[in-house]
């Protein structure tokens, strides 16, 4: 063990409870030697370096601005920040475009050796963050953060310059802390995942989301659903009017479609003549919003509102309502009328109060399919829901009270103090209409055969905490017969592996979420009265152990 080592591994194990660990498999990463709950603090730290990246134009400029910065770093500085460069892992990337970005960077670096200039250009660009007033910089425990595109962990930059590295979930001690290092694209299909880290990163992900079948590569089986003669999917399946059958892609073993309904396993040669539209969207869109979904919102001139709404009906005749391209658009167009209502401007996508709100719920169940736990979400949310504030209507405020509680979860932890803060307030003064809200939408959801869904407003009903007795015993039994209809899902619940690999996996974590919430609230009105039930808590620490975190 090198002193820099030595003195990193002082370091985590004096202030911060996580680890320094090696495998093979996994090079050196951090491991919490402690239990985290979502939003909170994992670490922080000053950076090692900043460079002023950011005052260049081209790619080739910022690489040799970097190179230049950690030559003249103190030699323990550039010594730490040397240590990240791993030659093996790049062999087999030697012609990729980020390879002959660093090679030309090296020959306009005449101050250094070519070497050196290699090295440090390849870990500037694979191992530093973003940093305030368009810098980059290296965090010495940052940067043995791995990625996983189900991260635990993000990481961002304080007003007081430090990175911190906050939980987005609860994180288990022993477990790995992981970053999603794509940012917002995480929204995106395996196989544009994949593309784009293969691109920036050079390297191909292995996670278990990867691996997994992709909920966010659905479409309308062409069995079910026969496309048109002109290979599009019929308006009433593209828009969910009627009942829908989707196929998923399943990437292990072989690379098969299955659908839930008809239960058949599909080659991407069978369904090829069916979806060539899909697969034209799925060549020519990412590349095209990838900018856009990065940063949360339509940026300059090049793509309007119009471009982008025709291109949302056009998935939505190609893909179908749950592709991940169409969600993608969707959120584009909800935040930027979000932002027309908030400025007071006529707005040139047609939407209303009402249908934003629903779609924002549309929006937020397709992310619990996916998996993502809401959190990539959250700046179109805050939006959103600070647009749902600014109206004169009374109805309509408390209905906006009632979106920021059901959306609640998702903007725990985020970088925007400010507008969680009001977020929060909204809700609070507005408690029990709030409750009562969520309470009748619940119902309304039950009685439309919608349980799944039901679960989802009675469980933020019941997080509400409201000071109203009739509404939290409404709350509580429509909550038990809504999770009574998920039973279906509990048989799984000896094989917690088995749970994940069903095609209603990901709703079945949900029930048991909801009955998770269900008896913690049973748990504390028995309590209250100094009654407690210690079966109940027993149940309780069992659902804990049987929800994948």
């Amino acid at each position: 063990m090198n002193s820099t080592d030595s003195l990193m591994e002082k370091l985590m194990k004096s202030t911060f409870a996580c680890d320094i660990q090696y495998n093979i498999d996994r090079g050196k990463h951090l491991v919490a030697t402690k239990g985290y709950s979502c939003g909170e603090v994992i670490l922080e730290e000053p950076p090692l370096l900043v460079m002023p990246t950011g005052a260049y134009n081209t790619s080739v400029e910022r690489v040799v601005c970097a190179v230049s910065c950690i030559a003249k770093a103190r030699p323990l500085v550039k010594d730490a920040i040397l240590q990240l460069y791993h030659p093996d892992d790049l062999s087999p990337w030697a012609d990729a475009p980020l390879v002959q970005t660093v090679r030309q960077a090296a020959l306009q670096s005449h101050d250094v050796q070519q070497n050196f200039a290699e090295q440090a250009g390849m870990i500037y660009l694979l191992n530093s963050h973003a940093f305030p007033n368009n810098a980059s910089a290296f965090f010495a425990l940052c940067s043995k953060i791995n990625h996983d595109c189900e991260g635990n962990s993000r990481f961002t930059v304080g007003a007081d310059g430090l990175g911190r590295v906050v939980a987005c979930r609860q994180i288990a001690a022993g477990e790995e802390i992981t970053q999603n290092y794509i940012g917002d694209l995480v929204i995106g299909s395996s196989l544009f995942r994949q593309s784009v880290l293969q691109e920036s990163k050079l390297f191909q992900c292995k996670c278990i989301r990867c691996r997994s079948p992709d909920f966010a590569r659905r479409v309308p089986c062409p069995v079910c659903h026969p496309r048109t003669e002109d290979n599009t999917i019929d308006a009433d399946v593209g828009l969910e009017i009627e009942e829908v059958a989707y196929m998923t892609f399943h990437p292990e073993p072989q690379g098969q479609w299955f659908c839930d309904t008809c239960e058949k396993w599909l080659s991407t040669a069978d369904v090829e003549p069916a979806l060539v539209m899909m697969q034209a969207f799925e060549s020519i869109l990412p590349q095209k919003y990838q900018h856009c979904i990065k940063n949360g919102v339509l940026l300059g001139q090049s793509i309007s509102e119009q471009d982008c709404a025709e291109d949302y009906a056009g998935c939505i005749a190609s893909l179908g309502a749950q592709h991940w391209l169409t969600v993608a658009l969707q959120l584009l167009l909800c935040h930027r009328y979000a932002e027309d209502l908030i400025q007071g401007a006529d707005s040139a996508v047609e939407m209303t109060r009402e249908s934003l709100m629903d779609t924002l719920v549309q929006i937020w169940c397709w992310f619990e399919v996916v998996g993502l736990h809401h959190y990539w979400m959250r700046d179109t949310l805050l939006c959103c829901c600070q647009a749902l504030k600014h109206t004169e209507d009374d109805e309509h405020y408390r209905v906006a009270a009632m979106y920021c509680a059901f959306l609640r979860p998702s903007i725990i932890g985020v970088d925007n103090q400010q507008q969680f803060d009001e977020v929060i307030k909204l809700v609070a003064e507005n408690m029990d209409t709030v409750a009562q809200l969520l309470h009748n939408e619940g119902n309304r959801q039950l009685l439309s055969g919608h349980a799944d869904t039901a679960v989802l407003w009675y469980e933020q009903g019941i997080a509400c905490n409201t000071s109203n007795a009739d509404v939290r015993r409404g709350l509580h039994s429509h909550h038990c017969k809504a999770c009574l209809e998920l039973q279906d899902y509990f048989g799984a619940l000896q094989d917690v592996h088995a749970l994940r690999s069903l095609p209603a996996a990901k709703s079945g974590c949900t029930a048991l979420r909801a009955l998770l919430m269900d008896v913690q609230y049973t748990q504390m009105e028995y309590d209250a009265a100094g009654t407690p039930v210690p079966e109940l808590q027993a149940l309780e620490a069992q659902l804990k152990e049987l929800i994948p975190l």
